[in-house]
């Protein structure tokens, strides 16, 4: 029998890994892909599929993320950033963070998230913002047509009219 762990024993601390996008991601933080994945599935809910769709600048890379709801395709959840990201990569994440600032922004995801993601997270949910977050559950439910969000230049949340 080997050891198992008892006085004396030294663990080693998982080491900080790098994404594609330069962003460092240490052992007990996550990406806000994989936050939603894990909300997703806690709700019940299939996996979210990530779509890319037209950029304002031909240059960029934009994805929009949609919830499927698994009774009904009419209650589908669908959120957008409405500004354009350097690779597609990034692109996944801020349409994920989008997603997550509107499905759940009462949750402490600041603790989780990785520096970039954390900055704009707590950019977004500062009661200065222009649009207050919803205070009740009721508000979040979706209405027959998908509710899709726009990320303004001002780094805050934006309804779709």
């Amino acid at each position: 029998m080997g050891k198992r762990g008892g006085a004396g024993t030294e663990y080693k601390e998982n080491a900080a890994e790098e994404k594609k996008d330069g962003t460092v991601v240490k052992a007990w933080q996550r990406m806000p892909t994989v936050i939603l994945s894990e909300w997703a599935q806690t709700q019940k809910r299939p996996k979210p599929q990530f779509s890319g769709i037209r950029p304002y600048d031909r240059a960029m890379v934009r994805f929009k993320v949609t919830l499927p709801d698994p009774k009904d395709a009419a209650k589908n959840l669908v959120f957008e950033p409405n500004r354009d990201s350097d690779s597609p990569f990034t692109a996944r994440e801020e349409a994920a963070l989008v997603a997550l600032l509107k499905l759940c922004p009462t949750f402490p995801l600041e603790r989780k998230l990785p520096d970039p993601y954390r900055e704009t997270w707590l950019a977004a949910i500062t009661p200065g913002a222009s649009q207050a977050a919803p205070k009740s559950k009721a508000s979040a439910k979706p209405k027959a047509k998908a509710a899709a969000l726009q990320w303004g230049d001002d780094e805050v949340l934006k309804p779709t009219p």
